[in-house]
């Protein structure tokens, strides 16, 4: 894959801007970003994951893994991406809400608090919170399987490729 993509994550809570020069770029196209990657800091819980970046539905869909590699949970970010093909820069922006999957399956959508906190303060804007809730109730739909066509399933299979 090309090792020239530059991919940064932009946080508005807490706010931050840096560059992801440790994410490996498993596979690009111009729907898909698929990276994995290590934790920035030691943890217990979980030591690596596989994200798809699905650019038409603003989500980062995240296999996190346990350090032995089994299925510590799902975490999908709704996010907006910034890109530039042509100097292959990539930047995600975290829109806060976020839906977890457990292994077990129970489904929590999380950080709707800072969504808003976010927009009261003038960090995201009306535009951007919309986009966020409508991600959001997109991806619940698609885990619920309540969109003909297409499941979440898709995507576990596409990071199973990577496994």
């Amino acid at each position: 894959m090309d090792t020239q993509v530059k991919l940064y994550r932009r946080r508005h809570i807490p706010q931050e801007f840096f560059l992801l020069n440790k994410d490996r770029v498993l596979y690009l196209d111009d729907q898909y970003l698929i990276t994995r990657w290590e934790t920035l800091h030691s943890r217990q819980d979980f030591s690596s994951g596989i994200s798809i970046h699905d650019f038409k539905n603003n989500w980062k869909i995240t296999r996190m893994a346990r350090p032995d590699g089994s299925l510590f949970q799902w975490y999908c970010d709704i996010v907006k991406f910034e890109i530039n093909r042509e100097t292959s820069t990539y930047t995600i922006e975290d829109l806060l809400a976020d839906v977890i999957i457990d292994a077990d399956g129970t489904v929590n959508v999380v950080d709707l608090d800072e969504a808003a906190d976010a927009f009261e303060q003038g960090l995201i804007s009306a535009e951007d919170l919309t986009l966020s809730l409508r991600s959001t109730n997109h991806l619940l739909q698609l885990i619920r399987g309540r969109i003909p066509g297409h499941s979440f399933e898709d995507y576990r299979r596409m990071i199973e490729q990577y496994l």
